[in-house]
């Protein structure tokens, strides 16, 4: 949540007129980013080391691990886009004037495959 708050936040500086509002955004923003690579290089390995325990698992519930497994991947790129278009001055990955393929294709398309893979694991889960 706090990762979520500063990349709001900062987001919402970064839209301002001010000058010391955009570099405070910039500061939110690029901790909210460090924030969010940190849980999910923690998140990546709780899935490694509940790897040997999932066969205890109800039938169900495997298939939640399974869609978080193959998940993860896809959280890699969206993350990789957010970390490049905060902490490269390159302007495909800009937020506000960035490539939208690259954006479509590293952001939008993960997000869209996710939800369809949690939604589809919830709905036969059985639980």
């Amino acid at each position: 949540m706090i990762a979520l708050i500063l990349c709001i936040v900062g987001g919402m500086d970064e839209a301002s007129s001010k000058t010391s509002d955009i570099s405070t955004g910039q500061k939110y923003f690029k901790i909210g980013i460090i924030i969010f690579l940190i849980i999910y290089l923690l998140l990546t390995s709780l899935i490694i080391i509940t790897m040997k325990d999932v066969g205890n698992a109800p039938r169900g519930e495997e298939r939640i691990y399974f869609a978080v497994m193959a998940a993860i991947p896809l959280l890699g790129v969206r993350l990789l886009w957010s970390i490049l278009s905060v902490f490269a001055n390159n302007k495909t990955f800009s937020i506000n004037s960035g490539n939208a393929l690259v954006q479509l294709f590293m952001a939008t398309v993960e997000e869209f495959v996710i939800v369809l893979m949690y939604t589809m694991a919830g709905l036969t889960s059985g639980n």
